[in-house]
């Protein structure tokens, strides 16, 4: 799905979420020794899928996957990336710095949002894009808004270390598959309030997939 909507000089890995979750390093495993199962297999796939991209990508040595502070992947020298699962499917997205500076992926159940949330994700132009569909279509568009936000939100981290609400930024067009992401306020010195970046987006049965990358 997640290569469908990202540049083809992009590595992605994807897949279903493995049970077996031996693949990982002991620094690895450290992370998540109080987790409950399901975090388990989902953080173990991500890892076991971001070694196969390095791999293609030419980097063979011996790589712990480990987090930051906030709980963001600490890719290695030289790689951006970005993860995303389900309960039940996992994305790992990687470039060279030389040719992106930031990529963030998301993966949304679209039944997993319900409408009590838009006022919390969606402000402006964004309501009546939900209003304007049938109830079907109002969750699915959330869903969309959602995830294309929280796809920003891991890009630009990238970039600026920085944190980001759901309003500031506003998603003003979408349609086609692509998204235009109007930013609201200056994030970092890397963005200006009023700057544009565009994603892109996918729906497929049930879930909703979108993309936002920078490139150098």
């Amino acid at each position: 799905m997640m290569t469908l909507i990202l540049p083809k000089d992009m590595i992605v890995i994807e897949g279903q979420v493995l049970q077996d979750i031996e693949g990982i390093d002991v620094n690895e495993k450290k992370l998540i020794a109080n987790s409950i199962s399901k975090r388990k297999k989902e953080f173990a796939t991500s890892r076991i899928f971001a070694k196969q991209a390095f791999r293609k990508m030419g980097i063979y040595d011996s790589v712990s996957l480990l987090c930051d502070e906030n709980r963001c992947p600490i890719w290695p020298k030289n790689v951006i990336g970005s993860i995303s699962h389900t309960g039940s499917y996992c994305a790992v997205a990687i470039a060279s710095i030389n040719e992106y500076r930031g990529v963030g992926i998301d993966i949304e159940e679209i039944d997993r949002l319900s409408l009590d949330m838009k006022h919390i994700i969606c402000h402006g132009i964004e309501h009546e894009y939900i209003t304007s569909k049938c109830d079907k279509q109002n969750v699915e568009m959330l869903a969309t808004i959602f995830s294309i936000k929280e796809s920003f939100y891991k890009m630009q981290y990238l970039v600026t270390k920085s944190w980001v609400g759901f309003h500031d930024v506003l998603c003003d067009v979408i349609e086609n598959g692509r998204i235009r992401i109007s930013i609201c306020k200056n994030i970092g010195n890397i963005f200006n309030k009023s700057d544009v970046v565009y994603g892109r987006y996918l729906v497929s049965n049930n879930n909703i997939c979108t993309a936002v990358y920078l490139e150098a």
